[in-house]
């Protein structure tokens, strides 16, 4: 989440990304303290006024899925949203299989198709790699 395209969300589309990946970190009925600081900065990062609202007023995965699909029209977007949904699946080092699902499922509602989400997922895993072994490197 290191670029800047939030700046390029509506305020409708902000809260929709922020539902989404409020919604992966508790999907997995865990959170952890990485999923618990990443809720905190996804608060600040999306900068929306109404923030305590939304967050309470989430809602179930039918409903959330209806709103993606209402809300989410360009195909950027919604490539950024499911990147930003594998990011969040991934940074507890726990990929569960309902995170995947959940994915899956707003990938079908935006016809994102399922090989461009599993690229996506590799890019991930790649770059979580590439840090791990940075790290190494620096640390010698």
């Amino acid at each position: 989440m290191s670029d800047n395209f939030i700046d390029s969300l509506s305020s409708e589309e902000k809260a929709v990304f922020l539902k989404s990946l409020i919604f992966m970190i508790k999907i997995d009925g865990k959170i952890d303290d990485a999923e618990r600081q990443m809720a905190h900065d996804l608060v600040s990062i999306y900068k929306l006024e109404n923030c305590g609202d939304i967050l309470k007023n989430i809602g179930s995965k039918e409903e959330l899925l209806s709103e993606i699909l209402r809300t989410v029209k360009d195909r950027k977007k919604a490539i950024l949203l499911i990147r930003e949904l594998l990011i969040i699946a991934h940074i507890d080092e726990d990929f569960d299989e309902k995170e995947m699902q959940f994915i899956k499922e707003v990938a079908q509602k935006l016809n994102i198709d399922d090989r461009l989400v599993l690229e996506l997922n590799q890019l991930i895993l790649d770059y979580k790699l590439w840090q791990f072994k940075m790290e190494k490197i620096l640390e010698a």
